[in-house]
């Protein structure tokens, strides 16, 4: 059953939509599965799938801050240039 969750579309790009959906779905159950594991080699392997999906998850969501961060700079540096200000010059900190 696939549900769309409204939450992601605030927390992923447009185009990483349905792959966030795929990866929140498996999230969903890969806990429904460790709680319901018989042993714990099971709970295991559940618990590293969970991981896995999470770490994709985050790199969606980081994309996003990503490009939600240069689009500020954009701005920025379109008020630069109407300042007269050589935005070429100008270095981001890391």
């Amino acid at each position: 059953m696939k549900t769309q969750y409204n939450r992601l579309a605030e927390l992923v790009l447009p185009k990483d939509l349905e792959l966030a959906n795929e990866l929140h779905d498996c999230m969903v159950t890969c806990i429904h599965n460790i709680f319901n594991a018989q042993t714990k080699d099971e709970a295991d392997r559940w618990d590293a799938e969970l991981i896995r999906c999470s770490k994709d998850f985050m790199k969606l969501r980081e994309a996003k801050q990503d490009y939600e961060a240069s689009k500020s700079y954009r701005v920025i540096i379109t008020d630069f240039r109407a300042r007269g200000i050589n935005a070429s010059l100008v270095t981001r900190k890391k």
